[in-house]
């Protein structure tokens, strides 16, 4: 949570909704983690989540 939580501010700091997201693997383990960057990339799709998410695609070799 964290984590999570350090992200958010991250976010917060470059005029974004301070969200911030972790992805752990199977063991518990942080393989990705983002805040939110809609409006530092002027993009949309850019929620923590999604970012987090294709950041673990990303470390797994997954990224489609």
């Amino acid at each position: 949570m964290r984590l999570a939580l350090g992200e958010a501010e991250a976010a917060a700091s470059h005029g974004d909704v301070p969200i911030g997201a972790v992805v752990l693997d199977a063991s518990g383990a942080v393989i990705a983690r983002a805040g939110n960057e809609r409006e530092l990339h002027g993009d949309p799709t850019a929620h923590a989540e999604v970012v987090a998410i294709r950041r673990a695609a990303e470390a797994v070799g997954s990224g489609g």
